[in-house]
């Protein structure tokens, strides 16, 4: 009799077991927290422990996920550019540059704003590159230091997403912190070969513009020069490290990635 399915911990970082329940007809809604580690099983336990002790339950939707650590300091950060002999410029309108950046097949290190809750990369810690080419998993898994075997996700603007993906309002919210596999439209599937994994579903992050303005943008001047609509979304971090923390991490990172551009607030970075 329980229709509305909440889940967190380990096993449901497995988006095709999330998949699963979502296509049952057991499920009306399903939720999947978005730091569903055993960091989510700790909210869920002094959730459980306020529950008891007020002998009342409380609800509220909580949309917001950027709720980590930001650091704007732009003297401190440019101090760092320096030292690491990276050249560096400040665009009037970086969205805007960012998306004609990407919408020339360029790959660029998105460091901006409070980091992510949770171990996905909702855009403010990510890599961001054009997901129309195949290729994309070998070379920038090799800059990434990662095998080449790992898959990259999507990530479109809620407006577009019914044309890529088989989806419905059950995943509102999993699609939103892309903690689900879904289906995607096979005339579709060669246009995003990036993102694509062998069982023709993808992990996407559906964007709203309410939920991160700036990466809204971005992807709105993305489609404006390119025509396209879906960019790979992929973490900000070399292979077997976490994802980057403070702009240190991030400039640090960037230099042995050997990307091209890296965005770190509102400066525009290029490696020499």
């Amino acid at each position: 009799g329980i229709y509305n399915l909440c889940l967190a911990g380990g096993i449901f970082t497995n988006v095709l077991i999330n998949k699963r329940l979502y296509e049952t007809n057991y499920t009306k809604k399903i939720y999947v927290h978005p730091g569903m580690t055993d960091s989510g099983l700790t909210l869920g336990s002094a959730l459980f422990h306020y529950f008891q002790k007020n002998k009342k339950s409380r609800r509220r939707k909580n949309d917001k996920i950027y709720l980590g650590p930001e650091h704007s300091n732009e003297k401190d950060i440019i101090k760092e550019i320096r030292r690491l002999k990276l050249t560096f410029s400040k665009p009037k309108n970086i969205e805007k540059e960012i998306g004609l950046i990407l919408s020339k097949g360029k790959a660029i290190a998105r460091y901006s704003s409070a980091m992510e809750y949770g171990p996905r990369a909702l855009g403010n810690r990510s890599i961001l590159c054009n997901a129309q080419d195949d290729k994309v998993k070998i070379w920038l898994n090799k800059k990434l230091q990662r095998s080449d075997i790992m898959p990259f996700a999507p990530i479109i603007l809620d407006k577009y997403a019914h044309k890529y993906f088989k989806k419905n309002n059950k995943d509102e919210y999993c699609s939103k912190y892309m903690t689900i596999a879904l289906k995607v439209k096979k005339n579709i599937q060669n246009k995003i070969l990036g993102v694509v994994h062998y069982d023709g579903t993808a992990r996407p992050q559906i964007l709203k513009k309410k939920d991160n303005n700036k990466l809204y943008k971005i992807l709105e001047y993305y489609k404006n020069f390119s025509g396209q609509t879906c960019l790979i979304n992929t973490s900000f971090n070399l292979h077997y490290e976490p994802i980057v923390n403070t702009f240190y991490d991030a400039l640090k990172s960037f230099k042995l990635m050997k990307l091209e551009y890296m965005q770190c607030e509102n400066l525009l970075i290029k490696s020499k």
